[in-house]
């Protein structure tokens, strides 16, 4: 009797643990199944062509999980695509649970360099430009501008005021250029290395987007050329490589010929700019919105140009830049 009752509890045991066993597998298989039918889908081609200086908006993508439930959340990106250099880049998109990788998928991004058109030399031709706005001033510039039917560039800094960035599509809308100076006018974090410069340059372009529908196609450098020196310092093939990198983003940058606002006053700037050392064949002028002295000049200023027979033009791009450097 006590061996059976022995036997009996042995056999119970072997059927207890094969029923663990089985259940491990089971368990596995489960597991298994699970990480066959999640899934990651992109949105649109697993491989692009961008243009290079346009922001970068991923097509996007969904996850599914094995019930198809959304957990598009739960996704991760890998890498970068620089939309201000040209080059390739690869992002991968990764399902996680927990810190495992359940599924994936990966899109390769080609940045593809800008058409630029071919420049054309004007003839006494005067490009007002106004830098640092908007501002309180710049519609007074607006209206002065438009009593003579006179066109400038504004060369704005991104990270003003809305009430004062509320003025660009008016700007546009007259006819005149909206131009790029930065996002940030901090400059020394701005030329810090060329990521500084151009991830500001890119988050202003989306500024200009947001209230505009439309992009910037010419920049001028805060403090001009010359105070990039840090930054040209960190480029291999400096000033050439910096002219290169932004040509490839479809855009020129402006220095200046022409600064009537060295005296810091209406008088100073009236006679310098009246006062030239030689004829205006090719002037870009250095005003700032900013500086209501130099506002209150502009009038007195296009009045005695155009008694001189100039013609006044906004910089678009097929203006030939003008570089200290």
């Amino acid at each position: 009797m006590k061996k059976n009752i022995v036997s009996i509890v042995l056999v119970c045991i072997f059927l207890f643990s094969l029923g663990f066993a089985w259940g491990d597998n089971t368990e596995e298989k489960t597991d298994n199944s699970k990480s066959a039918d999640v899934s990651v889908i992109l949105n649109g081609e697993s491989e692009i062509s961008w243009i290079c200086g346009i922001p970068f908006e991923d097509p996007g993508y969904t996850a599914y999980g094995m019930n198809g439930e959304d957990l598009t959340e739960k996704v991760k990106i890998k890498g970068e695509c620089l939309c201000w250099k040209v080059g390739d880049y690869e992002l991968s998109y990764m399902l996680m649970d927990g810190r495992q990788v359940v599924a994936s998928a990966t899109r390769l991004v080609h940045v593809i360099p800008a058409e630029l058109p071919e420049t054309v030399r004007p003839h006494r031709t005067i490009y007002l430009t106004f830098d640092d706005g908007p501002c309180e001033n710049t519609e007074l510039v607006l209206e002065t501008l438009a009593k003579y039917d006179v066109k400038a560039t504004f060369f704005i800094v991104a990270e003003r005021a809305p009430c004062h960035l509320e003025i660009l599509p008016r700007i546009i809308a007259e006819g005149h250029t909206l131009g790029i100076h930065c996002y940030s006018h901090y400059i020394d974090g701005l030329y810090w290395d060329e990521a500084s410069f151009f991830s500001d340059f890119m988050k202003a372009q989306k500024v200009v987007y947001q209230y505009t529908g439309t992009y910037a196609h010419v920049s001028r450098l805060p403090g001009g050329s010359r105070t990039a020196h840090n930054l040209i310092i960190t480029l291999e093939n400096g000033y050439d490589q910096l002219r290169e990198m932004m040509h490839n983003m479809g855009v020129r940058y402006y220095d200046w010929n022409v600064q009537p606002e060295t005296y810091e006053s209406t008088d100073g700037v009236e006679y310098l700019f009246t006062h030239p050392d030689k004829d205006y064949d090719f002037a870009i002028v250095l005003q700032h919105d900013t500086k209501g002295y130099s506002v209150l000049a502009l009038d007195s200023m296009i009045q005695w140009a155009l008694k001189q027979g100039y013609s006044f033009a906004p910089i678009d791009l097929t203006t030939p830049e003008i570089h200290f450097y």
